[in-house]
């Protein structure tokens, strides 16, 4: 299923309706639990969750050692393409910002990976602005398979 899909199934959820009927009760037994339904993650999304973020917070830390260990994982990014449309006021990219903009081609991402796997990181997080018709999954996906 797409997020596309997953997004047309909830368009009309009555989001406010449910939040305001979620309770203290409820927060905390989706918290105790280990495997959680949409409905626990949008418990722990409501407003009233925010009374136990403390608990949230426990949790998430007990998990994240559970699934991750002590350990740090590096990535190193590649900026492929700074061209976007849209105005994101935190974002770099921003269309309204007055920037040198720079499309790579997949020579020069391939380039680039080759430099980083010296360093010895193994992760590399590909970064673009949103450009439809410059930057989709096609060109992405050229980007990861070189």
């Amino acid at each position: 299923m797409s997020y596309y899909d997953e997004l047309v199934k909830w368009k009309d959820f009555d989001f406010e309706n449910y939040f305001s009927n979620v309770t203290d009760d409820d927060i905390r037994e989706s918290i105790k639990k280990n495997r959680l339904s949409v409905y626990d993650y949008l418990n722990l999304l409501s407003p009233k969750a925010q009374n136990h973020l403390e608990e949230m917070a426990v949790k998430a830390a007990k998990l994240t050692r559970q699934h991750f260990g002590n350990v740090i994982g590096l990535y190193l990014p590649i900026y492929v393409s700074n061209y976007c449309t849209s105005n994101c006021v935190y974002c770099g990219f921003s269309k309204k910002n007055h920037i040198k903009r720079r499309h790579m081609k997949f020579e020069e991402i391939e380039h680039e990976a080759q430099e980083i796997a010296k360093t010895g990181i193994g992760n590399i997080l590909l970064l673009t602005g949103e450009a439809k018709g410059l930057v989709d999954k096609e060109y992405l996906k050229g980007g990861i398979d070189v």
